[in-house]
C-alpha cells in the first residue's frame, strides 16, 4: 500500500506492521524507516495508487489547458493589434488625400508598459544666510556716567549680568547703574542722598534708591554729577570708619598679646625664685573704639 507523509508529501510503501512499530520504504531512495503507531496516524496517510495516478493526470490536463488558453489569448491580442494597425493605416491614407497632417501617434500595444516620465530633479533650496544683527544703539547717557565716575576717582566693574555695572571706590562699591537703549538707572543708597532735593524710588536692596534717566541734556548730566559726588562722599566716610575700627581691633589684639607675654615672664620668674624688676609704667593712650553705623558694618561686594 502507498503511504504519503503529510509534512513533506514524500511517498512511501507500507512494508509491515508489527505491533506499535510500522516499517515504511521510501520510494525515491529505497531506504526503510520504522515509525511508531502514534506518529504514523498523525503524519502519514494511506492512499491507493490509482487515486494518486488520477490526481497526477488531472494536474497534467489542467496545466495543458492553461498553456492552450494563454496561447489563444496571445493570438487574439496579436489579431486585435494587427486590425488596429490596419485601421490606422487606412485612416492615414484618407487624411493625406484631403490635407497634409502630422503623422498620427501609433497606438501602444497591449501588454507593454508605458515609459515612466523622468522626474526632473528638484532644485536644491539655498540656505538662508542669517544677516548679522546690527549692534544695539545704547543710550549716550552710559558714556556720560562713565566719564563722571572716572573723573571722581572711581573704577567701573563689569558684572556677569548684561547691562549692569558697579562703581567702586578703593575696592568698595559705592553705587551702580544699569543701561539700555532708552536710558540709564542709577542705583544709590538713600543714606547718601539724605539732605539732597532729589526724587527717587525705593526698593529693598543694599542700593535701595533708584533714579531713572532718559533725556540727554545738561540738566541730566548735573544730576548725575550730584548723585556720584554724594555716593563718593558717603563711601569715603564708610571706608574711614572701617579703617578706624580695623586699627582699634589691631591695637586691642596687640595689647592682649603683651599682657599674655608679661604673665608668662612672671610665671617663669616665680619658678626660679627671682623677683621681677618693676617695669617703668609707660603712659598708654586709651584707644577709643569709634562708633560705626550699621550701614558701614554691611559686607561690601568685592
Amino acid at each position: 500500500m502507498k503511504v504519503i507523509c503529510t509534512r513533506n508529501n514524500a511517498e512511501f510503501e507500507l512494508v509491515s506492521k508489527d505491533g506499535d512499530d510500522i516499517t515504511l520504504k521510501d520510494l525515491n531512495s529505497g531506504k526503510e524507516r520504522i515509525v511508531n503507531c502514534k506518529s504514523y496516524e498523525r503524519f502519514y496517510k494511506e492512499v491507493e495508487e490509482e487515486v494518486v495516478e488520477e490526481v497526477e493526470d488531472l494536474e497534467e490536463e489542467e496545466t495543458e489547458e492553461e498553456v492552450d488558453k494563454e496561447a489563444s489569448e496571445d493570438s487574439e491580442e496579436e489579431e486585435v493589434e494587427d486590425a488596429d494597425e490596419d485601421a490606422v493605416e487606412d485612416c492615414e491614407e484618407e487624411d493625406e488625400e484631403f490635407e497634409e497632417e502630422p503623422e498620427p501617434v501609433k497606438p501602444v500595444k497591449r501588454g507593454t508598459k508605458k515609459a515612466e516620465a523622468k522626474k526632473e530633479p528638484k532644485p536644491k533650496k539655498e540656505k538662508k544666510v542669517k544677516e548679522p544683527k546690527a549692534p544695539r544703539q545704547i543710550s549716550p547717557l552710559k558714556d556720560v556716567v562713565e566719564t563722571i565716575v572716572k573723573a571722581a576717582g572711581c573704577t567701573i566693574f563689569v558684572t556677569r549680568v548684561k547691562g549692569f555695572h558697579t562703581i567702586k571706590l578703593d575696592g568698595h562699591m559705592c553705587m551702580a547703574f544699569t543701561f539700555s537703549t532708552k536710558g540709564i538707572v542709577l542705583w544709590l543708597r538713600t543714606k547718601a542722598l539724605d539732605g539732597l532735593n532729589i526724587e527717587y524710588k525705593t526698593m529693598k536692596h543694599m542700593f535701595d534708591a533708584r533714579i531713572s534717566l532718559t533725556e540727554d541734556n545738561e540738566k541730566t548730566a548735573n544730576l548725575i554729577r550730584k548723585c556720584v559726588a554724594a555716593s563718593v562722599e558717603y563711601q569715603k566716610g564708610v571706608n574711614t570708619r572701617k579703617a578706624q575700627k580695623a586699627e582699634a581691633l589691631e591695637a586691642a589684639r596687640q595689647k592682649k598679646l603683651e599682657k599674655e607675654e608679661q604673665k608668662k615672664k612672671e610665671a617663669i620668674a616665680e619658678k626660679l625664685g627671682v623677683k621681677p624688676k618693676k617695669a617703668a609704667k609707660k603712659a598708654s593712650k586709651k584707644v577709643e573704639t569709634p562708633e560705626v553705623e550699621a550701614e558701614a558694618l554691611e559686607d561690601e561686594e568685592e
